[in-house]
């Protein structure tokens, strides 16, 4: 009889309905034959013995027609009986122990099909105690088949959530096929390396990284010299095991050799999918999201660029052909990618265009499935708004951040635990863009997001007090800006308060956020005749200082504006000599800065000279004037207005010492600049 081979082979015979009758009706008979001859179901009686073993044959048939016209129930039943009458015949005679465990292992299929994940574990289990037993006497005919139902054992103990037991019966299969694969490698290695991919698998769950990884390690290498000489066959086997080698060296804390194993991932998934792109685009396309979701985003570079939009190209063609579901989700994060390198490279218009392709796929996945989708869709609806800026579409931006702000709403009702603290950042976003415009319900969404981030501190006080102090120092300037005083005084008080806390925890990262709110204050419209502000620019000058000597070329740039400011409110109570000292420091700085970034610092370095002009005498004043306007007029015509006020300053100074043709000539050039911009203001209205 033919038994094993039936149940090994598991084929789908080309059988119909009538042949299923066939095999119920035999299975019939030789169920009568086996009542008639046993009894009991001893196997004492004349020929008892092959009328069971036919029977057993013919309920194995019987289950695999079945199963092949999905009657799942009818099969498990069958394969149930064949095991059944396999025990009673091994119980007779061990040379049934094969059949046992062939039958065992068809079973355990079947109670897979029925859901019954716990018996097939069970039946799994005996299996591999049957073979353990054969391997024992027989190691040559019978230790492939061990290794290979101890992998499926170990598929089910992960299944049922007892990995410790997963993980020793893959050990004990690698061990099998170790000893196998010694003797026989042509026939082996193949066996091997995937036993090695699945201990991978199952160590790193069970916590093993170090084992996980020196597994995966070994499967690559064996798949790599497999590849070699059938790459056809074992191409295939080998990207999968570069892609777990990748998850191994991350987990291990290696993520460059994760990249670098990614990077063979794709050059295998490459060649795959240009041969069979319907079998391997899938896998070309996990492996390149994996690849470029491990590219450090703040660190752009072409290969990153290029990397990034081969991603999104493959996955285009994959979304094109699926439902939203597959594979939208991860296109819109790898085009969010896309869209930062675009920008990185100056291509603002196309990086705006991906941004907005991301939110659109994710517009119709949170309406599928807000709870899975709208907190990704608001986040990029945020990035979109920082695009839209970019491209000189700030109307957009808005309303790009005002429909963000509506899903975190939302989010926030649904869980206020998760949800708050994006809701209070987008508030703060969306008050500052409403600002921008000049709309004063800008100052709604600001308190708003004081709101939010009050409830936040008064449960995690250090997770959110940096936050709170940011929005209350914006709070204080909006409200003194419409003439709420006390509300302002209130809010720039605590927000000091709060900020001078961070820096006592943390004057690293904090002592920035300080000085920039120090500045601020002292320099609102409302405040530059006030007194108080002096030792407040006094201290932010400080600040900025000590924050320059350690990073120049962060934050050299703010001293100088804060020294300007300073030298402002000195000159403004006569502290001549203070005025004149805190310039001329903001004057060497700008001329610092000028030469690293001519555009950006020498319209600045040309005002802080016309400033400067008021603390000097009247010929020292003539030299920063001159040197003032000699910069306006090599700057681009936007600075003309600056140009005319210093030629006009530089005329009166002119007057002073009685050098009237001079006044005249500055004055003269100053005028006809003011008429040159008046004409191009009528003729553009």
């Amino acid at each position: 009889m033919l038994t094993a081979t039936v149940f090994a082979a598991r084929r789908r015979h080309p059988w119909t309905s009538a042949a299923l009758r066939v095999h119920e009706r035999l299975v019939g008979h030789y169920r009568d034959q086996v009542v008639r001859l046993n009894g009991d179901g001893l196997l004492t009686a004349p020929h008892g013995e092959v009328a069971s073993k036919a029977l057993a044959v013919a309920l194995g048939a019987f289950a695999i027609q079945c199963d092949a016209e999905q009657l799942s129930a009818k099969a498990l039943a069958a394969s149930q009986e064949a095991v059944a009458v396999y025990q009673r015949l091994a119980g007779v005679q061990r040379a049934y122990l094969p059949d046992l465990a062939n039958a065992l292992k068809y079973v355990a299929k079947c109670y897979d099909a029925n859901g019954q994940t716990a018996e097939a574990l069970a039946a799994t289990e005996q299996a591999v105690v049957v073979y353990r037993q054969l391997a024992s006497t027989s190691p040559e005919l019978h230790s492939a088949e061990l290794a290979t139902t101890l992998g499926a054992l170990a598929t089910r103990c992960e299944a049922q959530g007892r990995a410790a037991e997963a993980l020793l019966a893959i050990e004990e299969s690698v061990t099998v096929y170790r000893r196998l694969a010694s003797v026989k490698p042509d026939t082996y290695i193949a066996e091997l390396a995937a036993s090695l991919h699945a201990l991978a698998i199952h160590a790193a769950r069970a916590g093993r990284n170090a084992a996980g990884l020196a597994a995966a390690e070994e499967a690559a290498t064996l798949r790599r010299s497999l590849a070699q000489t059938d790459s056809e066959k074992y191409l295939p086997d080998l990207a999968a095991s570069l892609h777990l080698l990748a998850k191994r060296h991350d987990a291990a804390g290696q993520p460059q050799r994760a990249v670098v194993a990614l990077r063979q991932a794709v050059v295998c998934h490459r060649r795959l999918a240009d041969k069979h792109p319907n079998a391997f685009c899938p896998d070309l396309a996990a492996s390149l999201t994996d690849l470029l979701m491990r590219m450090d985003p703040d660190q752009p570079s072409p290969e990153t660029l290029e990397l990034a939009q081969e991603t999104v190209d493959v996955l285009r063609r994959l979304a094109a052909d699926h439902t939203l579901r597959d594979y939208h989700v991860d296109l819109a994060s790898c085009l969010l990618v896309l869209g930062g390198q675009l920008q990185a490279a100056g291509r603002a218009d196309d990086a705006s265009a991906v941004v907005e392709e991301a939110a659109t796929y994710l517009r119709q996945l949170a309406q599928e499935d807000p709870a899975a989708h709208r907190v990704d869709l608001a986040a990029c609806l945020l990035v979109l708004a920082e695009h839209l800026e970019a491209v000189g579409q700030p109307d957009r931006a808005l309303s790009a951040t005002d429909e963000a702000a509506r899903h975190y709403r939302q989010m926030a009702a649904d869980d206020p635990t998760t949800q708050n603290a994006d809701l209070a950042n987008c508030l703060h976003i969306l008050a500052l863009r409403l600002a921008e415009r000049g709309r004063r319900e800008g100052l709604a969404a600001l308190e708003e997001a004081v709101e939010c981030y009050q409830r936040l501190t008064a449960d995690q006080p250090h997770s959110y007090g940096s936050q709170l102090a940011a929005s209350l120092s914006l709070l204080g300037n909006w409200c003194d800006a419409v003439g709420q005083t006390e509300k302002a005084h209130t809010a720039t008080g605590e927000a000091e308060r709060l900020y001078r806390q961070l820096v006592r925890l943390d004057p690293d990262a904090y002592t920035h956020d300080l000085a920039a709110h120090l500045l601020t204050t002292a320099t609102r419209a409302t405040s530059p005749h006030n007194l108080e502000t002096i030792p407040i620019l006094q201290e932010a000058a400080n600040l900025y200082r000590r924050l320059a000597h350690a990073q120049p070329e962060a934050f050299r740039a703010q001293l100088a504006a804060c020294l300007v400011a300073l030298a402002d409110r000195l000159h403004g109570v006569s502290h001549w000599a203070d005025a004149l000292s805190a310039i001329e420091q903001s004057i060497a700085l700008y001329r610092q800065l000028a030469d690293t970034d001519p555009a950006a610092y020498r319209p600045l370095l040309a005002a802080s000279l016309h400033g400067m002009a008021r603390q000097l005498g009247p010929h020292a004043r003539l030299i920063s004037l001159n040197e003032a306007a000699a910069i306006y007029r090599s700057l681009p015509d936007t600075h003309r207005q600056g140009l005319a006020a210093t030629l006009h300053t530089l005329a009166a100074a002119y007057e002073e010492l009685d050098r009237t043709q001079s006044a005249a000539t500055a004055r003269a050039e100053a005028n006809a600049i003011n008429e040159q911009r008046r004409e191009r203001s009528v003729a553009v209205e």
